[in-house]
C-alpha cells in the first residue's frame, strides 16, 4: 500500500466487522426468536476484527510520527503525544456521546424509563466517563448491582480502545524489538489465561496482532508474503468465504484456544488487506457497498441496539397490547436496516466527518504551537515535519559579494 492511499478493502473489513456484529446482537430486535441458529455460528469475532484493524491502522499512521520525535529528542516526544490523543478525542468521543444523549432523552420521552433503567444508566454514564465501561460491565456480569446497566453495553470496547489508545504513545519510548517482543508476550499471555469475565472485557490480543502486522511491513518478509495468487477472482472470493465462515463458525465450536484463534484469522483478514492490493476484495460494486457501510461502521456499531429497541418500542406505541411475534420479522428487518442506514448515514456526515476534520486541524496547530514555543534562552526547535530552510531575502550587491566570495 502506497503510503498516505486509502486502503478500501480496509474499509470493507470494518463493513463486515459491524454487519458481525450487528448479526450478534439480532436478538434484541427479534426478541421472540428462538436461538438455535447459534448453536452452529457466533459472530462475536467482528469484535475482535474491530480490535485488529484498529492496531494496524493506528500502528501504520502513526508509529512513525512517534520514532521521529523521540529519535529528534525525546522532550519531541509530546509533540507526537498530545495531537495524537487530541485526533483520538475528536474521533470517538463527539459521536459515542451524541447517540448516549439522544438515546436516554429517547427513552424519556417515550416513557420507557424506571429507577432501575436510571440508576444502570447513572452507572453506565459514570464508567464511560472514566473510560471504564469494560471494567464496569465485567463485573456487572451475574450482578444483582442497580448500577449495573446493560443497554450501554456495547461501550466496553470503546473504553478498551481508549485504554489503547492512551498507552500507545508510551511504546515507542522503547526500542522496535522490545516492543514487539513484549506484544508477542502479550498474545501468548491472553492465549494461556482463563477467559474469565474481566479477561474477555480487556483482551488485548487482536489489538497487540493488529499493531505487530503494522511494525513488521518494513520487513524484507512481508513483500516476499505478498500473495500474489489471490489476483484470481476465484481464489480471492474462495479464500474471504472460508476465513469469513471460519470467524463464525470456531466461536462457536469452543475449541481449546478458540479466542487466540478468532484473533489470528482476524489478523490473517487483515494482513490480506494490507496490501491494498485487491488480495481480499478486488474492485466490484460489491467492494463500493461494503466501502459505504465500512466508512458509517462506527455510527452503525453505536446506533443498531438503540435502533433495535425504538423500532419496537414505535411497534408497542403503535400497537398497544398486541405482542410483535415471528410474523413481524420481515418488517422489524425491513424498518431497522432503512432506520440504521439513515441515522449513520446522517451521522458520518453531520458528526463524525465534520468534527474529524476539525480535531485534525487542532491537533496540528497543538503541535505546531509546541515546536515553534521557545524556551527561556533557547531559540525553536524545527519541526520534524518542515524540510526546507527560511530564506531571507537579500540585495543583488550581497549576493555579488558572496558569489566572489565562494570564487
Amino acid at each position: 500500500m502506497k503510503a498516505g492511499c486509502r486502503n478500501l478493502e480496509i474499509e470493507a473489513l470494518r463493513a463486515f466487522a459491524v454487519l458481525f456484529v450487528i448479526l450478534e446482537h439480532i436478538n434484541t430486535l427479534l426478541t421472540w426468536r428462538q436461538r438455535n441458529f447459534e448453536q452452529y455460528f457466533d459472530f462475536y469475532g467482528g469484535v475482535d476484527l474491530f480490535f485488529c484493524i484498529s492496531g494496524f491502522v493506528i500502528t501504520s499512521a502513526f508509529a512513525s510520527e512517534m520514532s521521529a520525535a523521540i529519535a529528534a529528542k525525546p522532550r519531541s516526544y509530546w509533540r507526537a503525544a498530545v495531537p495524537f490523543w487530541i485526533r483520538r478525542i475528536f474521533r470517538i468521543w463527539p459521536l459515542s456521546w451524541t447517540v448516549f444523549l439522544v438515546t436516554a432523552l429517547l427513552m424519556l420521552h417515550l416513557n420507557d424509563w424506571s429507577d432501575i433503567v436510571l440508576r444502570g444508566m447513572t452507572g453506565d454514564l459514570a464508567a464511560i466517563v472514566l473510560n471504564l465501561q469494560n471494567i464496569h460491565v465485567a463485573a456487572c456480569i451475574d450482578s444483582t448491582n442497580p448500577y449495573c446497566g446493560s443497554f450501554f453495553g456495547i461501550y466496553w470496547s470503546l473504553s478498551l480502545e481508549e485504554q489503547f489508545y492512551l498507552v500507545f504513545p508510551f511504546l515507542f519510548l522503547l526500542p522496535r524489538r522490545l516492543i514487539m517482543l513484549g506484544l508477542v508476550g502479550l498474545v501468548v499471555v491472553f492465549a494461556l489465561l482463563p477467559r474469565t469475565t474481566l479477561v474477555w472485557m480487556t483482551r488485548l490480543d487482536a489489538i497487540a496482532l493488529g499493531v505487530l502486522l503494522a511494525l513488521c511491513r518494513q520487513h524484507w518478509l512481508y513483500e516476499r508474503l505478498r500473495p500474489t495468487a489471490l489476483r484470481s477472482p476465484v481464489m480471492r472470493t474462495a479464500t474471504l468465504s472460508c476465513l469469513l465462515l471460519a470467524l463464525c463458525i470456531i466461536p462457536a465450536m469452543h475449541i481449546k484456544f478458540f479466542p487466540t484463534v478468532v484473533s489470528g484469522l482476524a489478523l490473517v483478514l487483515v494482513f490480506l488487506a494490507s496490501y491494498s492490493d485487491g488480495y481480499l476484495i478486488g474492485p466490484s460494486s460489491v467492494r463500493r457497498a461494503l466501502v459505504w457501510i465500512g466508512e458509517r461502521s462506527f455510527a452503525m456499531y453505536l446506533l443498531h441496539n438503540t435502533v433495535f429497541w425504538l423500532v419496537a418500542a414505535l411497534y408497542r406505541g403503535a400497537f398497544p397490547g398486541s405482542p410483535a411475534g415471528p410474523s413481524e420479522t420481515i418488517p422489524f428487518l425491513l424498518a431497522a436496516t432503512i432506520l440504521l442506514g439513515v441515522t449513520a448515514d446522517i451521522s458520518f456526515r453531520c458528526i463524525e466527518t465534520p468534527l474529524r476534520r476539525l480535531g485534525k486541524r487542532l491537533a496540528t496547530a497543538v503541535g505546531t504551537h509546541r515546536r515553534r514555543r521557545r524556551q527561556p534562552g533557547k531559540p525553536a526547535e524545527p519541526s520534524i515535519t518542515e524540510t526546507e530552510l527560511p530564506v531571507r531575502p537579500i540585495s543583488v550587491r550581497a549576493a555579488n559579494r558572496d558569489i566572489a566570495a565562494r570564487t
